[in-house]
């Protein structure tokens, strides 16, 4: 039974349906759904943890612990050194499998588009790692968070 009717208060709440692929969006605040063509209404709770919403806070904290651990590796880079050089994503990804970064190159300049490589990949891959570990990492534990 698809929810014809959705309240937050005393005022209606956005309900989304396309009857045709049988989607319906309901708010992930607590909202009032009317099911059916009787004038029953039920409280439907916002799903938090569904599979979905562990798997992007699993993947979420994975990017953080990512930048943490590249981030102490430029601190400790720092103490030996003296002079704080962050790594760049591109040479940690050189360090850990320069095929893989060659292949990515070929087959984004050969088969995909070729401006994507040099001014887009080229300056996300000069950035510091923890700086890209770390903001994807914190967007998806925004979106995924646990909303009480």
């Amino acid at each position: 039974m698809y929810p014809i009717a959705a309240v937050q208060g005393n005022r209606p709440a956005p309900l989304i349906r396309l009857k045709s692929i049988g989607v319906v969006l309901v708010p992930t605040t607590e909202t009032t759904v009317k099911y059916g063509h009787d004038d029953s209404y039920r409280t439907k709770e916002p799903q938090e943890t569904g599979f979905g919403m562990i798997v992007g806070r699993v993947i979420g904290w994975l990017f953080v612990l990512a930048a943490v651990a590249s981030a102490a590796r430029d601190v400790v880079a720092w103490y030996d050194i003296g002079d704080f050089a962050p790594m760049p994503l591109g040479l940690l990804w050189f360090n850990i499998d320069v095929d893989s970064l060659n292949l990515v190159q070929a087959v984004t300049q050969r088969y995909l588009f070729p401006e994507l490589w040099d001014p887009v990949i080229v300056s996300i891959l000069l950035l510091p790692a923890w700086l890209v570990f770390a903001v994807p990492g914190i967007i998806l534990l925004i979106l995924f968070r646990r909303r009480s």
